[in-house]
């Protein structure tokens, strides 16, 4: 083409006159411009004749289109890994969710040895990734909790540790829609949790450390054991003893299903159907319940905010409210009109201050080891509801007050106790057996 372009120019190489201008051809085959009266400009081509020069606006949209298609696929892919990243984060806050959950209820089955199917039960209760989670029998391990070290197989057996999985080799991987595309198909997800089992001093049940007060006819105690069935209201027998500190006063007609402990220098009177009156060997103490980190670390996000004003819990009407396990602390807690709160797991419930129930609230399974309620302070725990309340109250400093027609089935350690209209205390003697009836505190350690 050089050789062409010279040939072509040739015959403009002395003076063609094009308007005012000449081209000639320098010693470097580049073309000038020059006037015929005197030079009105000069300008030089780095390209030869016959390939123009791109312009400075074409190169620098070009540059631009470059950029952006650069960019816009940068950004693509960090977006992609956000939904990726934000997928595997929430299948990890589940699985810890269903881990705890899986761990509390197990714990609470050690001394039946019931501790593996419960733990398999509350985690299947639980999704995670949109799936139910399935626990292996080698992911549920009973050992012993000292100084902060878990032992596999420890003795004496006081914990469960749970470790929950989502894996490839079992099918269950957290599907990774974007990073496909660079091969990454799949996430693993682990959690573990850890759940120990403390035993308490012997609360015979139902412990009023003042008084207990049952003055209608139709109120009484009994017993149930969650470990073997349903429950069926009206089982009276020999753990449903009572104790308190102070004054015991009992209807004549209100049926007591086991022994009456008392610490006065009289022995009450009043009562039937009761195993024996037995005076205490010693005071009743109890230690007030503390909410630890839960005061500022627990789930109370999964509450909606139309439920919870501060840290008061009220809920009404014909409303329903399903929470999973795990903690949760309130100032207050009202449950009143037709409402219901159900857990699907194993929870326990701290409150500063006063607890009414006129609603329903539902425990998992129906097992009272699977809500723990714990008043931190001096308060009232005022109990008329429309349904069954399966339950472990511990409220030393509090007043407990039942009424209604329904039960309270679990235990009871209260400052004072006073059950009125056709309301019964069954205890679950699935808690444990020391004294007249004892209990285990199920608390996360880890």
């Amino acid at each position: 083409m050089q050789a062409t372009d010279r040939t072509v120019l040739a015959g403009c190489s002395r003076g063609t006159i094009m308007g005012l201008t000449q081209l000639s051809l320098d010693p470097h085959g580049v073309l000038t411009e020059e006037s015929s009266v005197g030079p009105l400009h000069h300008s030089r081509y780095t390209a030869p004749v016959g390939f123009p020069r791109a312009s400075g606006a074409h190169r620098r949209a070009g540059s631009i289109l470059i950029y952006t298609v650069v960019s816009m696929g940068f950004i693509l892919a960090m977006v992609s890994l956000a939904v990726d990243v934000g997928r595997v984060q929430l299948a990890k806050t589940e699985l810890r969710r269903a881990a705890d959950a899986a761990a509390r209820y197990a714990a609470s089955g050690i001394s039946s040895s019931t501790h593996i199917a419960r733990a398999q039960t509350a985690a299947a209760e639980n999704t995670v990734d949109g799936a139910s989670l399935a626990l292996l029998t080698s992911d549920i391990e009973l050992g012993n909790w000292t100084g902060g070290v878990f032992t596999a197989a420890g003795t004496p057996s006081n914990a469960i540790r749970v470790t929950a999985r989502r894996a490839q080799s079992r099918s269950t991987g957290v599907r990774l829609y974007f990073a496909g595309f660079i091969g990454i198909n799949f996430c693993d997800v682990s959690a573990v949790a850890i759940a120990q089992a403390t035993a308490n001093t012997p609360t015979y049940g139902i412990t009023g450390l003042n008084s207990v007060t049952i003055n209608s006819a139709s109120a009484g105690t009994g017993e149930y054991n969650s470990a073997t069935g349903t429950y069926t209201s009206g089982v009276v027998s020999n753990s449903g003893s009572i104790a308190s500190n102070g004054t015991i006063s009992l209807n004549k007609n209100t049926s007591i299903g086991g022994t009456i402990y008392y610490n006065t220098k009289s022995a009450p009177t009043g009562g039937t159907d009761y195993d024996a009156i037995t005076r205490l060997s010693s005071t009743l103490t109890a230690t007030t319940p503390t909410a630890g980190k839960a005061a500022t670390t627990n789930d109370n996000s999964n509450v909606s905010k139309s439920y919870l004003s501060g840290g008061n819990f009220s809920i009404g009407g014909n409303s329903s409210l399903t929470l999973p396990g795990g903690t949760y602390y309130f100032d207050t807690f009202s449950c009143s009109g037709n409402s219901r709160v159900t857990f699907t797991g194993a929870a326990t419930v701290y409150i500063n201050g006063d607890v009414t129930i006129r609603g329903t609230v539902n425990t998992l399974g129906n097992v009272p080891s699977n809500l723990q309620i714990k008043l931190l302070a001096a308060a009232n725990f005022d109990l008329n509801a429309k349904a069954n309340l399966f339950a472990q109250l511990d409220c030393p400093t509090s007043d407990v007050s039942l009424r209604g027609n329904d039960d309270l089935v679990g235990s009871v350690v209260a400052k004072t106790i006073d059950l009125g209209g056709n309301a019964k205390i069954f205890y679950d003697t699935a808690l444990g057996t020391a004294g007249g009836g004892g209990t285990s505190t199920i608390s996360m350690v880890d």
